[in-house]
Formats: C-alpha cells, sequence, structure tokens
C-alpha cells in the first residue's frame, strides 16, 4: 500500500502494521514494535535490489540518512522482526534522496617508481544504485591504456605521468579518478 502521495516533508509520518517513519530535516526515523525483538531493516528502489540498513536492530528504531539510499524517488523500507512477518513501508523520497546519486572512483597504487620499474596500479568504481562497476576506462597522458581493474604499466621512462580512470553507471554518469605518477631517474 503506499502511505504518501508526494515526498514526505519534515515531520512527516507513514505507518503501516506497527511501523513507522517520520521524515525529520536531514534524517529519517524508522519505528516499529515490539521493540525489543531483533529486526532486520533494508531498503529497495525498485522493488528488486535491496539495501540493508541494519541487522539485528534493537530498541525499536533506525535513523537513516536519505541521501546515502539507492536511487530515490518512490522507496520501499522493510522491517524484518526476528520470527515475524515482514513490515513495509512505501513512501516517495523525491525531495530526501538523490534522484540518481553519482558514481565514485579510486586509483590506489605507488605515486613513485624508479625509471625502468613496472607500477601497477589498481581501480575501483562504485555506485549506490548499481554497487560496483565493471566499466572501468584508463588513460595514461590523455592515452587510452588497457581496461580492467587494474593497470600494468612497464619499463617507464623518467618523468611526470597523469594516470586517470574513468567509471560510468547504468545511468550514464561518468566520474574521473586521476592519479600522478613520477618515475625517477636512479
Amino acid at each position: 500500500a503506499v502511505l504518501a502521495e508526494t515526498a514526505l516533508p519534515a515531520g512527516a509520518v507513514a505507518k503501516a502494521g506497527g511501523a513507522s517513519l517520520v521524515a525529520g530535516p536531514s534524517s529519517l526515523v524508522l519505528r516499529w514494535a515490539p521493540a525489543d525483538v531483533p529486526a532486520l531493516v533494508r531498503y529497495s528502489a525498485d522493488g528488486a535490489r535491496w539495501t540493508t540498513l541494519g541487522v539485528d536492530v534493537r530498541g525499536g528504531e533506525l535513523r537513516v540518512d536519505p541521501r546515502g539510499l539507492p536511487g530515490g524517488g518512490a522507496g520501499r523500507f522493510s522491517i524484518v522482526p526476528a520470527g515475524g512477518a515482514p513490515i513495509a513501508l512505501d513512501a516517495p523520497l523525491d525531495k530526501l534522496a538523490p534522484a540518481d546519486a553519482a558514481p565514485a572512483a579510486w586509483i590506489s597504487g605507488p605515486v613513485e617508481v624508479r625509471a625502468g620499474e613496472p607500477a601497477l596500479l589498481y581501480g575501483r568504481g562504485a555506485d549506490l544504485e548499481d554497487g560496483a562497476l565493471a566499466d572501468l576506462r584508463w588513460e595514461v597522458n590523455g592515452l587510452p591504456a588497457a581496461g580492467g581493474q587494474t593497470l600494468q604499466l612497464g619499463a617507464l621512462a623518467p618523468g611526470a605521468y597523469s594516470v586517470t580512470l574513468t567509471v560510468q553507471d547504468s545511468a550514464g554518469q561518468r566520474v574521473t579518478a586521476t592519479h600522478r605518477l613520477i618515475v625517477r631517474l636512479e
């Protein structure tokens, strides 16, 4: 059952099956009974992929920052008390959670190597909606390099190298991370 027709303004309450969702200025508060029973709390923006917000949560309450939730728009919270039936809370969150968060990219590896030595760099991309990203594209000094999670640079001449990693999520959003590698003559 849909519990709200528009986004929840601060102070608004959605209720279902002994649970409630209260929207504060920067957080959501989920409450349920009985409070002494541990519960699994999760969230889905699409009803198919679920993000676990808490496991064995006790006290009958969990605060959530909506900016960390995947998707946005219509969302469903599920509270599953131990030994009990799941409680679903549906609420549009378009003013509280981003519609589609941008991905993030990271590069790790050495910042300095000696001339002639190989340098191995590791790249990662992640997105709230998609999880780990597989579309990883590398460039070295503006020229395309091999794809994948690792970039092996061998027998480099002395100098400075700019290595970029671009990742793309399923919505087509791209983000780039940059790593500077210095090759020393020694």
